[in-house]
C-alpha cells in the first residue's frame, strides 16, 4: 500500500535514506510544524479486535449508515471483516478471492491491494431507495480490457495495473455477508502507470456523492525515469498532478446511482468544477495532489473534506477542501510544491495554489496517514480535533492531532493504565464508527480504539464501541 512514500524503491527511504530537507517555508497558518512535540492530550489505545494475519493488514474501518452496532474492516489482502458488538465475526462479510476478484499486491510494502471501502448513505433506507444495500470497494487488479481513464503515453491497456471501483450489494436474507447471488457492478477502471501512488480512499457526502482519491500515477516526483519521458504515463513539464485532462493526483466526485458518465455507470454532479468541460475531466473536484491515501469528511457539517497527502522526501501535508467555499476545484500544488516547499523538479512555481492547513517534515515520520475530525462523545478533550498520524518513525507508527481549522501539529501522549497500549508497529489507517469514535489500525493486525485516559472521559473499558 502507500507505505512507500516516494518511488518504487523508496522503502529504503523509510529506513533512513532521505534527501536533504528543504528549509521550512511559511504556510497560510504559520510555520511548518518542525518538530512535532508532545501535546497536552493523553489518549489510551484500547484493544478492539485483531485481524488474522492471513487476511492481510487492516487498512480501512467504517460503518454502514443506520447501523450503530457494527463496523467493517477492509484488509490489504482482499477481505472485509465484520465486527458486531465488538466481536470479530468468524465469516468474512466479503472475500474478494471467493467472489472471483483477483487483486495485485495486497501484502507487505506493496501499495496495491484492497485499498478502500465505503457504504452508501442510503444503505439502510427503505426498499426502493437508490443506494439501499449498496457498498463500494477500491481494488488494484490485473489489467483487463480498456480502462475508462488512462494517460496518452500508456494507452487504455497499458501501465502496471488497473484501479477498479465496484458496487456490491448486501445479502437481503443475511445482512452479515455480501449478496452471493448478484455480480458486482464496475463503476470505473483506471490504468495505473506504476505500482505506487494509488490513493485508495472513498467517502460519501450526505447527498450521496462518492469521493475517490487517486495518486499521481506512481514513480517519484510525478514522473518515472525522467520528466521528459514520453512513455512513463506522466505529463511532461507539469506532471500529472497539474494536468486536469487526466485523473491522476486528483479527488474525483461522482454519483454512483446516476448514469451520465461516459461509460454510463455513474453520474457526474452538476456542481463539479469541470462539469461540462470539453477538455478537463468532469469528475475532478480537486487536483495537485501526490498520493492522497486517506480522505474524510467532518461529520459536523459534511462540507469540509480533509486530505492526508503523502509527501516525497521532505514534507507530509494535511489539505482541506471546503465544499461551500472557493476551494472546490482548487490546486494543492503538487508536483511544483511539496507542502509549502518548492519541489525543484519543474520550472513552474506554486503561485496560486492552496496551502496545506498543516505539514511536518521527515524528522517526524515518513508517510502521513490521514484520519478524522473527532465528533464522538467519549473523549471530550478531543472534540473538534483532526486526528491523524504517520506510518512510522524508527519502525513505529505515530498518532497526531491538530485543530480542525489547521495550525501546529501535536503528538498524543499515552495512558498505559487499564490495559492501555502504545504503538509497536507501523500505522496503516484510521477508522470511525457510527457514533464518531475513532480507531487506529496497525500492520500487526491490531485495531485499537482511541479513548481518553482513565477518569477523563465517558468511555468505559466494557463499551463495545
Amino acid at each position: 500500500m502507500r507505505r512507500v512514500p516516494g518511488s518504487a524503491t523508496a522503502w529504503a527511504v523509510v529506513v533512513g535514506i532521505y534527501a536533504a530537507l528543504a528549509s521550512p517555508l511559511a504556510s497560510a497558518l504559520g510555520q511548518v510544524t518542525n518538530p512535532v512535540t508532545p501535546g497536552t492530550i493523553t489518549a489510551r489505545l484500547q484493544p478492539f479486535v485483531t485481524i488474522p494475519s492471513a487476511n492481510g493488514e487492516p487498512l480501512d474501518l467504517t460503518f454502514a449508515p443506520g447501523d450503530p452496532s457494527r463496523v467493517f474492516v477492509a484488509t490489504h489482502g482482499g477481505q472485509v471483516r465484520l465486527v458486531n458488538g465488538g466481536v470479530l465475526q468468524p465469516t468474512s462479510f466479503l472475500d474478494l478471492a471467493g467472489r472471483g476478484v483477483t487483486i495485485v499486491g495486497g501484502s507487505g510494502n506493496d501499495e496495491r491491494g484492497l485499498l478502500g471501502l465505503a457504504f452508501h448513505p442510503s444503505f439502510n433506507a427503505p426498499v426502493g431507495t437508490p443506494g439501499r444495500g449498496k457498498f463500494y470497494t477500491y481494488t488494484s487488479e490485473p489489467k483487463f480490457g480498456n480502462a475508462d481513464f488512462t494517460h496518452p503515453e500508456i494507452g487504455p491497456t497499458g501501465g502496471d495495473h488497473q484501479s477498479v471501483i465496484r458496487e456490491w450489494s448486501v445479502d437481503p436474507a443475511n445482512p452479515n455477508i455480501a449478496n452471493p447471488n448478484t455480480q458486482p457492478r464496475i463503476l470505473m477502471r483506471v490504468a495505473e502507470p506504476q505500482a505506487n501512488h494509488n490513493g485508495g480512499a472513498m467517502k460519501f457526502d450526505p447527498a450521496g456523492n462518492l469521493y475517490i482519491s487517486l495518486g499521481d500515477g506512481g514513480g517519484g516526483d510525478d514522473f518515472s525515469g525522467s520528466p521528459a519521458s514520453n512513455t512513463d504515463g506522466h505529463t511532461n513539464s507539469t506532471g500529472n498532478g497539474q494536468d486536469t485532462t487526466n485523473v491522476y493526483g486528483k479527488i474525483l466526485r461522482i454519483n454512483p446511482t446516476g448514469t451520465g458518465s461516459a461509460n454510463g455507470q455513474y453520474g457526474i454532479p452538476a456542481g463539479n468544477p469541470f462539469a461540462g468541460s470539453t477538455s478537463a475531466v468532469m469528475e475532478i473536484l480537486a487536483y495537485g495532489l501526490r498520493n492522497p491515501f486517506r480522505i474524510s469528511f467532518d461529520r459536523a457539517n459534511g462540507n469540509n473534506l480533509y486530505i492526508g497527502d503523502v509527501g516525497q522526501t521532505a514534507r507530509e501535508e494535511v489539505d482541506l477542501v471546503s465544499l461551500t467555499g472557493v476551494s472546490t476545484g482548487s490546486n494543492y500544488g503538487w508536483p511544483f510544491l511539496e507542502g509549502t516547499a518548492d519541489n525543484g523538479n519543474y520550472a513552474q512555481s506554486g503561485a496560486g495554489t492552496v496551502a496545506p492547513i498543516g505539514e511536518y517534515t521527515h524528522g517526524d515520520g515518513v508517510s502521513i496517514i490521514g484520519g478524522f475530525v473527532y465528533r464522538g462523545s467519549a473523549f471530550p478533550a478531543l472534540q473538534g480535533k483532526y486526528v491523524f498520524g504517520d506510518l512510522a518513525r524508527n519502525g513505529i507508527g505515530r498518532l497526531f492531532y491538530m485543530d480542525a481549522a489547521g495550525g501546529p501539529i501535536s503528538a498524543f501522549q499515552y495512558d498505559t493504565t487499564g490495559g492501555g497500549l502504545v504503538p509497536t508497529s507501523p500505522l496503516y489507517g484510521f477508522g470511525e464508527n457510527a457514533g464518531g469514535e475513532l480507531y487506529a489500525l496497525f500492520n500487526n493486525g491490531s485495531v485499537l480504539q482511541i479513548v481518553p485516559e482513565l477518569g477523563c472521559g465517558l468511555f468505559s473499558p466494557q463499551s463495545p464501541q
